[in-house]
């Protein structure tokens, strides 16, 4: 869980344009404030992440033989290490980007042939997170690259989370990519398909994705090694309330890293309210480390998403296309105790104790909208009676 700079300031460098959203040490100290102040890290958004543009040197040249990355010194004159104390100081992590190709997709210079160095590096400088691009490298080079960068942070003498992006880079189909070789290599997390986009439609088509290649994607993740669809928008004009509400839903029915894109210095109410609500946030992090996907598919543009969690309990979220009803029924979404209690989670009230085959009406008046519902036991003789 964390923040990252892409979604909202890509690769913005012209400072004195831009002097709000330059990708420099101001903005990554300012939103590390936001980050602590505003309650994101006492809710588990602990790691501040740099992506692409921050290093020095030319894009498009490439880095000299034995030449470590150095960070470009006009934009971050304190330097990597400072950075990472302000960041620490905060109680937040450093995260921080490289590309295992030949340059990052921006042209700067990148990690590969270099990983032994580059992982020495950032050890030195605090990197708590590492998230490894794949631009300007080929499909035959990911499994020997990736593995390298996974050995040499294992030799390090920090802990530092290594995200990949290696199944990004290698088509549509799920079943066939090598997952078990991505954690075998050291990935802690991997980003396994497109980037999200700052519409709806991109978040749509993630979610389809994923709900599509339910089976493959279960399989392939668990504690340790998770999949990760990309950025949370919630807090981005580019969608409504109602279409963050589902992103940040269905992000946690499949276990997902929750990684904000978006700008804590300007944050909604409403959508604040969203991003810490605690109880999406405890589905997401289960400790079961179950991921979920797409149960059912259903006239009528409704779909139905579950995750099993600890003690038994069951994360359920209906999803809308267009506003509408649905008729949900605990039993037939795979609840087998007599009785269940059903909370909603984001609107935090308990709905009542049902039988398993009691009919909750569920209904939605918002075009992308989701309603969530955990699903938990009664037990011993008093549940009989608190049957609503």
């Amino acid at each position: 869980m964390g923040w990252m700079s892409w979604e909202v300031f890509r690769c913005e460098t012209d400072c004195a344009a831009h002097p709000d959203a330059c990708i420099n040490e101001q903005l990554y100290q300012q939103m590390t404030d936001a980050l602590q102040t505003d309650g994101y890290v006492a809710a588990g958004y602990t790691t501040i992440s740099i992506d692409d543009c921050w290093e020095s040197g030319t894009p498009g040249v490439l880095r000299r033989p034995g030449e470590p990355l150095q960070m470009n010194a006009t934009r971050f004159p304190s330097g990597p290490e400072a950075l990472a104390d302000y960041i620490h100081a905060k109680g937040a992590k450093f995260g921080i980007y490289s590309d295992e190709g030949t340059a990052t997709c921006e042209g700067y210079p990148a990690s590969k042939g270099y990983e032994d160095l580059d992982a020495k590096t950032f050890a030195a400088w605090g990197v708590d997170y590492l998230k490894l691009d794949g631009c300007n490298n080929d499909v035959r080079n990911y499994a020997t690259g990736y593995a390298a960068m996974g050995k040499a942070l294992q030799k390090s003498v920090r802990d530092i989370v290594y995200s990949c992006s290696w199944p990004a880079y290698i088509g549509d189909d799920e079943a066939f990519k090598p997952y078990e070789a991505m954690a075998e290599a050291g990935c802690h997390l991997w980003r396994n398909w497109h980037d999200v986009q700052c519409d709806w439609g991109s978040v749509r088509t993630i979610m389809n994705h994923f709900g599509n290649n339910t089976a493959a994607l279960k399989h392939a993740a668990g504690p340790g090694r998770w999949n990760d669809p990309d950025i949370l928008l919630a807090g981005n004009d580019c969608v409504t309330d109602a279409e963050a509400t589902t992103q940040f839903v269905i992000w946690s029915i499949l276990a997902a890293p929750l990684i904000m894109g978006n700008d804590l210095r300007h944050m909604s109410a409403s959508m604040k309210q969203l991003l810490l609500n605690p109880e999406i946030i405890a589905i997401d992090q289960d400790p079961l480390g179950l991921p979920g996907g797409r149960r059912t598919k259903l006239p009528g543009s409704v779909e139905v998403w579950t995750r099993e969690l600890r003690g038994g309990d069951l994360a359920v979220a209906v999803y809308f296309e267009k506003p509408g009803k649905f008729p949900l029924a605990a039993v037939k979404v795979g609840w087998t105790p007599l009785l269940v209690s059903v909370r909603d989670v984001v609107r935090r009230e308990s709905l009542g104790v049902f039988r398993r085959d009691t009919v909750i009406g569920v209904e939605s008046t918002a075009a992308h909208s989701v309603r969530m519902y955990r699903l938990s036991r009664l037990f011993g003789p008093e549940a009989e009676g608190a049957v609503a």
